[in-house]
């Protein structure tokens, strides 16, 4: 773990591109060869799974620390960070004597993944026990990543072009067959990451295993605007995912998740493609014969038993808008003109029907089957730029999140700094919302009340209804924790409620019906646009208002949640 701790420190402390490389040349050049696959997949962003919940971690340790529990709230509402604020508060690992043997320092897959497997089949108090003997072997600092890993809450994530080059200094290779080589391997154990840096060897993909899937650049458009060659598809709202047919067909995720369990009625529908294919797409979730609103996706994703009821009440289907690969071949260097007639070719063989490219203003309705739930995104037609401003305004009446636009002459790109795909999400909602409370932030808002809880005005009181942190600048956010400490009216924990006196401007993606919220609806990706200094709380937006922003499609969402007011020992944001 120490080696790993060393490198989480420096990475989040490098300022510069060229000091994170050199930190993954260090690490790399030293690491075991069993703790580097793990290191590689917690450093690519894979996702990570919860061993163990946050609030049974709060228990141990302040029952290890003999502390009470305000007094852990304190702490953490000064050092802004749970999983710091209980390595901190924990005894120091003892150093054993002269006659007693020296334990052995636990590698990052030992501390990792071997703890975990351990926590899986271990009942309440084993499970206690072997997170207690784990903090005996561990320093506060190592504890702090430990933590973060347990819970699931590490966010030090590394662009694969710049672990890729740091990795082929390591090995004495060039960069692009190195990245390209971390494409191709699952790396799931210690001869995998030997197979990865030996100078001969060839980048063979294995198995089913998904090609890297860079997001599309989410920018001004306007600078866009003289291209010729824009190929133009709707932003589809929904889990980016691949289809991979070798040997069988599995279904992953952008970050790399299998979740073939998931989903099998697509699983199902792509059968009958022919091995050695790949397909990029969207998972779409419907309902009835339509598509549903980003607002509205069920939570299908994140069940761990896909029970009978939920796949008939939640269907799903994916909507393929690239070929990657066919019979074998990667197409990816091919132009996306050329993909895109093998993927027609490939969908018209196989049965696989082309969506309605302009329907009805609403949902969008679309071919539903009980035998496909596979189909083709359609080209929208856009002769000139006036047609894509025009698809773009009504992009949100058809419960999409916008358009993507893609030079027809451009490759895949398999970096983000080579990516040509331009995101023009639809223009946000918004609404004047009262700041209610806050609690200490993280990152530049560390030691500082900047994330907050926001509430609009129904029945004559405020009702929460969304919390955010980005929008601000770090003056703003002073200057708002000056005023937070000043008109404080309660605190529990590092919950701060305070007088209401600032409104803000609120910017979102969408808003739908939920019975988990007490303000009976949720918004989605809320931001701070503007800090409305001019505005009384009094003249800030109601509730009736936001409820007449929800989008088609999201009017009957329920979360299966029991509606209860919030719990504002709840870190804002978890909602």
């Amino acid at each position: 773990m120490k080696p790993f701790t060393e490198l989480s420190w420096r990475l989040d402390a490098a300022a510069e591109a060229h000091d994170t490389r050199a930190a993954l040349v260090d690490y790399f050049r030293s690491v075991p060869a069993e703790d580097a696959p793990t290191a590689l997949k917690i450093l690519c962003g894979r996702k990570q799974s919860r061993s163990i919940s946050v609030a049974d971690l709060r228990e141990w340790a302040t029952e290890a620390a003999g502390i009470p529990s305000w007094l852990v709230d304190e702490c953490h509402a000064h050092v802004g960070d749970l999983a710091e604020t209980l390595a901190l508060i924990l005894p120091v690992a003892e150093t054993p004597g002269s006659n007693q043997e020296i334990p052995p320092a636990p590698g990052l897959t030992a501390a990792l993944l071997g703890t975990a497997d351990r926590l899986q089949t271990a009942d309440g108090a084993a499970r206690k026990k072997i997170v207690e003997s784990m903090w005996r072997l561990l320093q506060p600092q190592e504890r702090v990543v430990w933590h973060k890993l347990l819970c699931g809450t590490f966010r030090i994530v590394v662009p694969q072009t710049l672990l890729a080059s740091a990795l082929a200094e390591v090995a004495g290779i060039d960069g692009p067959q190195m990245l390209e080589r971390l494409e191709a391997r699952a790396l799931d154990s210690a001869a995998d990451y030997c197979d990865l840096m030996a100078p001969g060897t060839a980048a063979v993909r294995r198995g089913p295993h998904p090609f890297a899937a860079p997001v599309a650049l989410d920018s001004s458009i306007g600078a866009a605007a003289d291209r010729p060659d824009w190929q133009v598809e709707w932003k589809w709202e929904g889990i980016r995912a691949q289809v991979v047919c070798r040997g069988g067909v599995a279904l992953w995720t952008r970050e790399e998740e299998l979740v073939s369990d998931r989903f099998p009625e697509v699983v199902a529908a792509a059968a009958g493609l022919p091995d050695s294919t790949v397909l990029d797409g969207v998972l779409l979730a419907l309902r009835g014969s339509q598509i549903t609103g980003g607002m509205a996706l069920p939570p299908r994703r994140t069940r761990q038993t896909l029970l009978p009821r939920l796949r008939s009440e939640s269907p799903w289907a994916f909507v393929a808008f690239d070929l990657l690969e066919v019979g074998g071949t990667d197409l990816r260097a091919e132009p996306l003109a050329a993909r895109r007639d093998a993927l027609e070719s490939l969908c018209e063989d196989h049965g696989h029907p082309l969506l309605d490219p302009l329907p009805a203003a609403g949902l969008l309705p679309c071919p539903v089957t009980p035998a496909s739930r596979l189909w083709l995104s359609p080209l929208l037609p856009a002769p000139d730029w006036s047609a894509v401003e025009a698809l773009h305004a009504s992009a949100r009446d058809r419960a999409v999140g916008g358009l993507v636009l893609k030079p027809r002459c451009g490759a895949y790109a398999t970096t983000v700094t080579d990516q040509l795909w331009w995101a023009w999400a639809v223009d946000p909602l918004e609404i004047d919302a009262v700041l209610i409370a806050a609690v200490a932030g993280s990152g530049r808002g560390k030691r500082l009340n900047s994330e907050y809880a926001f509430g609009v005005w129904h029945n004559a009181r405020l009702v929460r209804i969304a919390s955010a942190r980005v929008g601000l600048t770090d003056e703003e956010l002073a200057e708002i924790d000056g005023i937070v400490r000043a008109t404080i009216q309660e605190k529990k924990g590092p919950w701060r409620g305070v007088t209401p006196t600032l409104v803000m401007r609120l910017a979102f993606r969408g808003v739908a019906v939920s019975t988990r919220h007490e303000s009976g609806v949720v918004v989605r990706s809320p931001r701070i646009a503007i800090w409305r200094k001019n505005v009384l709380p009094a003249e800030a937006g109601t509730l009736d208002q936001l409820r007449a922003l929800i989008e088609p499609g999201a009017d009957s969402l329920s979360f299966q949640a029991p509606l209860s007011p919030p719990d504002p020992q709840k870190r804002l944001w978890d909602d």
